[in-house]
């Protein structure tokens, strides 16, 4: 919580606020002088807890039945692309008895769950019309030797699916690159 004083002294001063969440080491988040509407990125937010799940099907049978099968089983999907998919790391053991009891009638000839995973969102409305910007955090994070399994677009959001070993090093590049350098 911060007070209303202290905001207006962030205000009046131009200086930047770093703050850090309390009970676990995360990023935090900067309040900063400049308007969030004037910015390209805003925010930068890691979802822990992440898991994805790659599957092939038989031929060009329909996944219908087997997102059907997952919902009986209360397992949400965060991001699907194709044929992968996140979930809730929570949610594995799950997955892998759909898999293993109706895998075959469902047509799933081979699926692989890769955990460990976080999900990094990068969030801002200065996104919308500036070009560049996927290409900005694609660089940063190949500079940073930061690997991806999945990606996703909107026209003010981008989020990349990491391993958890390396997301702070990715969250900590792209606020660099984003808000110290005045992006």
């Amino acid at each position: 919580v911060i007070s209303r004083k202290a905001l207006e002294m962030l205000r009046t001063t131009e200086c930047k606020l770093l703050i850090r969440p309390t009970f676990s080491d995360g990023a935090g988040t900067w309040i900063t002088p400049l308007p969030q509407h004037q910015r390209v990125v805003s925010t930068i937010t890691p979802h822990l807890d992440m898991a994805l799940v790659e599957i092939e099907m038989e031929g060009k049978l329909s996944d219908t039945p087997f997102l059907d099968a997952l919902s009986k089983k209360d397992i949400s999907i965060n991001l699907a692309e194709a044929k992968r998919f996140t979930i809730a790391e929570s949610d594995t053991d799950k997955v892998e008895e759909v898999m293993r009891s109706r895998g075959e009638e469902l047509g799933i000839q081979s699926y692989q769950i890769r955990k460990e995973l976080v999900a990094i969102a990068i969030v801002g409305e200065g996104m919308r019309k500036r070009p560049g910007v996927l290409r900005d955090i694609q660089e940063t994070l190949e500079h940073n030797q930061v690997a991806w399994y999945l990606r996703s677009t909107s026209d003010i959001s981008v989020l990349y699916v990491v391993e958890k070993k390396v997301y702070k090093t990715a969250i900590e590049a792209l606020y660099r690159r984003f808000f110290e350098n005045s992006i």
